[in-house]
C-alpha cells in the first residue's frame, strides 16, 4: 500500500487536486487578509480620528456598520465557501491515494472537475514542489502508513493555528499598549 501512496499522490490528476487545493486555500487566505487587515485598520484609526476631529463619530459609525455588514454577509461567505471547497479537494486527494471510499454523508458532493480545473488552472507556482506531498512511508504495513500520513496533515494544521493566535495576541497585545501610551500622552 505504500508504494501506491508514493506513485498515486504524484499522478497527474492528483497533482491537478493538489493544484486546485493550494490555489483555493490561497484565495481565501487572501481575502481573510484583506477583510482582517480592512477591520483592524477601521479599528485602529477610528479613536484617533474621533480624537482629533469628534465631528466624525456619525460618519466613523456608519462606515464601520457598513464595512461590518459587507464583511459578515458577503466576504465572509465567500471565504467559507471557498475554505470548504479547498477542504473537499485535500478529501478527494486523499481518498484517491489512500484507497478510502468517498463518504458523500461525512463530506457532501465533489467539487465538480470544471472548478477544479478552472482552480488549478489559476495555480501559478511550481506544481513541481507538489510531488511527494507525503513522505515516503518505506516499509510502514497499511493502515499504519495512511495513518501516520494523516497525522502529518493534524500536526501541520495544529502548528498553523498556533502560530496564527500567537499572531493575533501579539498584535492585540502591541494594539493596547499603543492605546494605553496615546490615553495617558493625550
Amino acid at each position: 500500500m505504500t508504494t501506491t501512496i508514493k506513485i498515486e499522490q504524484n499522478s497527474d490528476r492528483n497533482i491537478k487536486l493538489l493544484a486546485a487545493q493550494q490555489q483555493l486555500y490561497t484565495e481565501a487566505k487572501r481575502l481573510r487578509s484583506v477583510r482582517l487587515i480592512s477591520s483592524v485598520l477601521l479599528a485602529v484609526a477610528a479613536p484617533f480620528i474621533v480624537a482629533f476631529q469628534p465631528g466624525w463619530n456619525t460618519t466613523l459609525g456608519v462606515i464601520g456598520a457598513i464595512w461590518l455588514m459587507l464583511d459578515q454577509a458577503v466576504l465572509k461567505h465567500i471565504q467559507n465557501s471557498t475554505v470548504r471547497q479547498a477542504a473537499v479537494i485535500q478529501e478527494e486527494f486523499d481518498t484517491n491515494i489512500f484507497n478510502l471510499p468517498w463518504n458523500p454523508i461525512l463530506v457532501g458532493d465533489r467539487v465538480p472537475p470544471e472548478s477544479v480545473t478552472s482552480a488549478s488552472g489559476r495555480f501559478k507556482r511550481d506544481k513541481e514542489k507538489l510531488r511527494d506531498w507525503y513522505p515516503d512511508m518505506g516499509s510502514v504495513p497499511y493502515p499504519f502508513d495512511v495513518l501516520i500520513c494523516q497525522r502529518f496533515n493534524l500536526v501541520w494544521d495544529w502548528q498553523l493555528r498556533r502560530n496564527y493566535a500567537a499572531a493575533i495576541l501579539v498584535t492585540v497585545a502591541i494594539y493596547i499598549g499603543f492605546l494605553i501610551w496615546f490615553a495617558i500622552y493625550r
